[in-house]
């Protein structure tokens, strides 16, 4: 009975066929019954009942509360009468001509799948793309948006550095749903090309790792790019992939991989709050050129989106950045600290500050430019600048073979 309960309203032409087959199917058990009673009066057992006894303890376990709503609605038309409603001339046709009739409905469904099936291999992405947004607008995820409420009523203060790890952490409760179990198997030139490392530093401290989450990881990413600190997921790409594999994916698959959208957007709208003005709101302020050697739209986004993904508030974290553009000839000068922090400013990758924290951001810089060897990055030594050095190659990555590490030995 607990079948009836997962109908939808559309297939009520079944419901009082449901309920004739399972009165049938219930006085068929309890004539069989009726037998074993009276056998075991005379010590005789053919066979042990398969039984849940505590479930059929009771008439209230077994019954569906909706069934007797639905039957109620009837009001006092007969079963009859609704059978006839419902079905009409298929009452009177014979069982082979019923066969027949069925058969040539199911040759048209399966003409008619193969033809919405060709349809939309052949579609342009945008459906796929327009259909995932009208979907999520179109839901109740109220849900989702009382647990992130929640999170944030827990915190006194909710900083970009907690929002980034939040979303890193919801990336990964979705991937763990299984939501990228049918997307291609990356290569392995992918696996090491994304921000795996980042990710995982934001994660519980008890994480534990193994090869299938980053593959899933990358298989996610190559779906996405960040921008600003903020995980974009391409929904041409993403809308596609639901449908190629719609099919394949558990009803809960289904759900995780709207909501991982749903909760990402509740995330970046708290980010763009904190974020500062994107840069070509602002104008640029005077001694650019005194720092950064180019200043154009694409060197521009290239440091935003590094600096508001590295930086989380740290002067020592700003440091390595600053050393990392310079060892990718970005910067003019490597210890430019206020310059530096200003063009930030003005680009929108820092928000704005007074003159003191911007000295103390830059002073913050240079004691740890003090601590770094002189050399570029990728001479540092392991043992005593391991996580520095892995800092700055994972910000080389990020530029790109646009901006490559161009340091030369001693300088």
């Amino acid at each position: 009975m607990q079948i009836y309960d997962t109908l939808l309203e559309d297939e009520k032409a079944i419901h009082i066929p449901f309920m004739l087959n399972f009165i049938v199917t219930i006085t068929t058990i309890n004539d069989q019954l009726k037998i074993f009673l009276e056998d075991l009066k005379h010590h005789v057992c053919q066979e042990l009942p398969d039984i849940n006894y505590n479930l059929l303890s009771s008439p209230y376990n077994i019954m569906s509360i909706r069934l007797k709503d639905d039957m109620v609605a009837h009001g006092s038309t007969t079963i009859r009468q609704k059978l006839e409603d419902t079905f009409g001339p298929l009452l009177d046709m014979t069982g082979v001509e019923a066969y027949g009739f069925l058969f040539d409905n199911v040759r048209l469904m399966t003409e008619q799948v193969a033809q919405a099936r060709k349809g939309l291999n052949n579609a342009d992405s945008a459906l796929f793309e327009k259909y995932v947004s009208t979907h999520i607008k179109g839901g109740n995820w109220n849900y989702l948006k009382e647990e992130y409420q929640d999170w944030k009523n827990s915190h006194a203060e909710i900083t970009m550095e907690m929002l980034i790890e939040k979303q890193e952490q919801v990336l990964q409760r979705y991937i763990e749903q299984g939501i990228m179990s049918e997307a291609d198997k990356p290569s392995t030139n992918k696996v090491k090309r994304v921000d795996y490392d980042f990710h995982k530093d934001c994660l519980a401290c008890d994480f534990v790792d193994n090869k299938d989450y980053q593959t899933a990881y990358t298989q996610i990413m190559l779906m996405a790019k960040r921008q600003r600190g903020m995980i974009i997921i391409n929904l041409k790409k993403y809308g596609r992939y639901i449908y190629v594999n719609l099919s394949k994916f558990s009803e809960r698959q289904k759900l995780a991989l709207y909501e991982l959208l749903v909760y990402l957007e509740l995330i970046q709208d708290d980010m763009r709050e904190i974020l500062p003005e994107r840069a070509d709101e602002k104008v640029v302020p005077t001694g650019t050129n005194d720092c950064f050697r180019y200043d154009s739209d694409f060197v521009k986004a290239s440091v935003c989106d590094i600096v508001i993904s590295f930086y989380l508030g740290s002067a020592a974290n700003l440091a390595l950045i600053e050393t990392a553009f310079y060892d990718h000839n970005l910067l003019l000068k490597r210890n430019s600290h206020r310059a530096f922090v200003k063009v930030l400013i003005g680009w929108g990758a820092l928000p704005k500050m007074d003159k003191d924290a911007i000295s103390k951001i830059a002073n913050g810089m240079a004691n740890k430019m003090m601590a770094l060897p002189s050399s570029g990055y990728e001479e540092w030594d392991e043992n005593n600048y391991g996580n520095d050095k892995k800092t700055c190659t994972d910000i080389g990555m990020k530029l790109g073979t646009t901006m490559p590490y161009s340091r030369k030995s001693g300088q």
